[in-house]
């Protein structure tokens, strides 16, 4: 075998190592990043259903929790539903408006019955209203019926808006001048819940 011809075969055997070699290498290699790649995906789907399960969790938890925020001047069951017993008039209330109480003082007008302030809590320390810690956007003024007349004549020319009548009480309502920073969502919504004023 001449010089030449050894030359050649271990230029091939070479090359067959080396080759052989680096493609098991890139193989292996190929092999170990997929294996990789799925576990991470795997790892991703976990904490995907996690996040679904825990999602589906907290919103049946929220459905089925009761309204536990019910103001304790309402007669009914349902907080929105306001209805008082004691002059014999009704609310309807919306979410803006959790948490409100009915505040009841005597009048300082002799021909008025009684002044009922509705409020919600304000976190606006510099405010000072009929309740510490409440703003009161709006007030239904009762008159018994036999001094109605007499209420409207002390009254005249800036009467309260007149609401209705039932068989024992004239109701008028009011709003307030000014509001804290916080108040100005039930403000602007005042006008909605008196448009819901009932007599009965």
């Amino acid at each position: 075998m001449t010089t030449v011809w050894k030359i050649v075969i271990a230029i091939v055997v070479t090359l067959v190592v080396v080759g052989g070699g680096t493609y098991y290498y890139m193989n292996q290699k190929a092999t170990s990043e997929k294996d990789e790649l799925q576990s991470q995906i795997d790892e991703l789907n976990s904490q995907i259903e996690d996040l679904q399960a825990e999602t589906t969790t907290a919103v049946s938890t929220e459905s089925s929790s009761p309204v536990t925020n019910s103001p304790t001047t309402a007669t009914t069951s349902d907080w929105k539903n306001y209805s008082n017993t004691k002059y014999d008039f009704s609310l309807t209330f919306n979410d803006l408006w959790k948490n409100y109480e009915i505040v009841e003082k005597s009048p300082d007008d002799s021909t008025a019955t009684a002044y009922l302030y509705t409020c919600v809590p304000t976190i606006s320390s510099s405010w000072s209203d009929q309740k510490s810690g409440m703003f009161c956007p709006f007030s239904i003024t009762v008159v018994s019926l036999s001094g109605k007349s007499a209420f409207e004549q002390a009254n005249d020319p800036m009467i309260p808006k007149y609401l209705g009548a039932n068989s024992s009480y004239a109701f008028y309502t009011g709003s307030a001048q000014d509001r804290p920073d916080d108040g100005v969502a039930v403000m602007n919504d005042s006008q909605n819940i008196i448009a819901t004023f009932k007599a009965n």
